[in-house]
């Protein structure tokens, strides 16, 4: 095989495995698990079982150890835990632990060493600090010509001009909907981090306040009818 040859083969394998990863991070900001069954009809419960029954034993890129805090970085941004980097990377959590901080810390150094006047971007929303504006009216542009406050009228004096009323921009539901996933979507990782990360099933109070609250939440869904009928059966 020919040199050229040999660099064209390692490009089609190269493009193939980002190919890959664009994939993964994908499935995983739109938790494609929680939209498919298994092949008895059964709801997946998470990441590692839909990817273990639809995959033979999970999904797995291979990486360099160049190449590695990028691409855990890009998928701790798509909500993954860090168990399921560590297993998608195939590494270990206290690895992909170490790559986040370096990354993170890489990020502020380069904050830091911004010029002064320019605006850096920021950093990713915490769960309770989401903003919610999916109902926030546009700013009106300024008139070139302000309306006057007076009127002439048929006896040719000055007037009070009436005022009308603006009527309400109407509520965008889509967009709020929208919104309120992505919170769901925060919460689901923020409870995934604590039981792979933290350690929150070694207390049972904390294990406890998490089983009310997602008690509240399950009740609500059924109510509002936001249950699927395969995990109404099991619920």
């Amino acid at each position: 095989m020919t040199t050229a040859a040999a660099k064209s083969l390692t490009k089609k394998i190269r493009d193939a495995r980002n190919q890959t990863l664009e994939l993964v991070v994908e499935a995983i900001s739109k938790r494609v698990w929680l939209s498919m069954t298994d092949a008895n009809g059964e709801p997946y419960r998470n990441w590692n079982d839909y990817a273990d029954r639809e995959f033979d034993g999970g999904i797995q890129i291979s990486v360099s150890r160049h190449d590695r805090p990028d691409i855990v970085a890009q998928l701790h941004a798509a909500g993954a835990s860090q168990r399921m980097i560590a297993g998608i990377t195939g590494t270990t959590q206290q690895t992909v632990g170490n790559d986040i901080k370096r990354v993170q810390s890489e990020r502020v150094q380069v904050t830091n060493n911004l010029s002064p006047g320019s605006d850096p971007e920021p950093p990713p929303l915490d769960v309770d600090e989401v903003p919610d504006t999916a109902n926030e009216p546009e700013p009106e542009p300024p008139s070139a010509d302000p309306v006057p406050n007076t009127s002439i009228g048929n006896d040719n004096r000055e007037h009070p001009r009436a005022t009308g009323t603006r009527p309400p921009k109407p509520f965008n539901l889509v967009a709020a909907a929208q919104k309120i996933g992505d919170k769901v979507d925060k919460l689901i990782t923020a409870i995934d981090d604590l039981y792979d990360n933290h350690g929150v099933a070694s207390s049972a109070e904390a294990e406890n306040i998490l089983a009310t609250k997602v008690s509240y939440f399950f009740d609500m869904a059924e109510k509002r009818n936001l249950m699927p009928q395969s995990a109404l059966q099991t619920h």
